[in-house]
């Protein structure tokens, strides 16, 4: 079973899934299809929580799933309440060896840290009762800078480049003292030159 949160996410991943000549279905009550036949089924978090039994009905010819893989597994929630902690109890109650993977790229939320306990190189990242106990597999951002799947990322400082320090004089230890930085800066916001330069940047 493969979970989204979105319908266009389940439409996606299904439609990549079938791009390798293989087969599955769909349960996403948004793409008007409720379909857990096959062995792999690609379904919306939402309209799987509703009808858990329909999904993991034993009767189904795959039997009970294997494998739960979440996109976006972020948003697995601490909360034993939340959608995605009721359908992987459920599917655990029918297969006490159910393995779960998730997915992201964003594996630190704000407010809770890592979302899993272990990197795979053995340091420690989240607490240990994160949901998720091990990472293992991370693609290096570097690289995917090198293959062309990202940008390079450029730093700017337009708040910097804003202003003049021409004039700023060191003290006899080589700082600039406070009150001469207040002056360079006095007047002007950094943030209408930071928006500007966005923008020009973005057009």
């Amino acid at each position: 079973l493969v979970l989204a949160h979105v319908r266009e996410l389940v439409e996606q991943n299904h439609a990549k899934y079938l791009a390798y000549g293989l087969e599955a279905d769909i349960f996403s009550a948004g793409l008007g299809r409720k379909e857990s036949a096959r062995q792999v089924v690609f379904g919306s978090v939402q309209s799987v929580v509703r009808h858990l039994d329909a999904v993991s009905d034993e009767q189904n010819a795959h039997g009970p799933f294997t494998l739960l893989v979440i996109d976006e597994c972020h948003r697995v929630s601490l909360d034993a309440d939340s959608s995605y902690r009721r359908v992987i109890d459920h599917l655990r109650s029918r297969n006490p060896s159910l393995k779960v993977l998730g997915l992201t790229a964003t594996p630190y939320r704000l407010g809770q840290g890592f979302i899993y306990h272990r990197h795979r190189h053995g340091m420690v990242r989240g607490d240990a009762d994160s949901f998720f106990g091990d990472c293992v597999f991370e693609q290096p951002l570097r690289l995917m800078v090198r293959q062309g799947y990202l940008s390079e990322p450029k730093r700017i400082d337009v708040a910097i480049e804003g202003y003049d320090f021409s004039a700023l004089v060191p003290s006899v230890g080589g700082s600039f003292s406070d009150q001469a930085l207040n002056e360079v800066v006095k007047g002007a916001r950094a943030t209408p030159g930071i928006v500007a330069d966005v923008m020009a940047r973005a057009a």
